[in-house]
């Protein structure tokens, strides 16, 4: 599904530091699209793709941030702050989407992005609740 589309990755770092600073995924669709079904999987697939780095590189996030470009190339964003640290996917996506919602239904969309900032490394003696 993603493939027809034109995908992009940016890792952001902390100024004269390689602290790693956000991560974050974005598409935008070949042509604009008003379907909610469409929008909403690919957010779900850019947040699993976020995810995934999280997981690699054993990091953990505090804030969700999507973006929306409308046909017209207004852009939006909207972030959220988690209330403790995380690298959870079904946290990541819900958040997402609640963030996506008062953007659907209003006018066609070119691009979303899903990101995730304040990003710390996970210590790996620490057990996650979403490890039992």
């Amino acid at each position: 599904m993603i493939n027809s589309e034109k995908t992009n990755t940016t890792y952001a770092f902390e100024e004269n530091d390689e602290a790693l600073k956000s991560i974050s995924r974005s598409t935008t669709f070949k042509e604009d699209t008003n379907d909610p079904i469409k929008i909403s999987g690919y957010l779900d697939i850019l947040a699993e793709s976020v995810h995934k780095s999280l997981i690699k590189h054993q990091f953990l996030c505090k804030v969700v941030t999507i973006r929306v470009r409308y046909d017209d190339f207004s852009t939006y964003t909207r972030s959220k702050t988690i209330p403790v640290w995380t690298s959870d996917i079904f946290v990541i996506k819900r958040t997402a989407l609640q963030l996506l919602a008062e953007f659907i239904g209003r006018q066609k969309i070119r691009l979303v992005s899903v990101g995730v900032s304040r990003i710390r490394e996970r210590d790996v003696r620490q057990t996650l609740i979403t490890d039992f």
